[in-house]
């Protein structure tokens, strides 16, 4: 059997500092990358897209890697140091 992490998005919408919120959003893509690499069945790992611009939430949920300039935010670092 082969197990697949896809369409993986996290909301980092909210009323706490931005800050906190893509450090909590990042600590969740590590945790989920790093569960991905720990198993040999997981193939793929994949987010459902890569800016915020073009999230299916919209870019106000800030739920992927990238922001709407297509700047790497922490989740970017994170999930790239678990799958390393």
């Amino acid at each position: 059997m082969e197990i697949a992490i896809s369409e993986m998005d996290v909301r980092a919408s909210g009323t706490a500092p931005l800050s906190d919120r893509l450090e909590q959003q990042a600590k969740i893509f590590h945790q989920a990358a790093q569960a991905c690499a720990d198993l040999l069945a997981c193939v793929r790992f994949t987010t459902w897209g890569v800016s915020d611009s073009f999230s299916w939430l919209g870019a106000s949920e800030r739920a992927l890697p990238f922001d709407s300039q297509f700047h790497a935010k922490p989740a970017w670092y994170a999930m790239v140091s678990a799958l390393r």
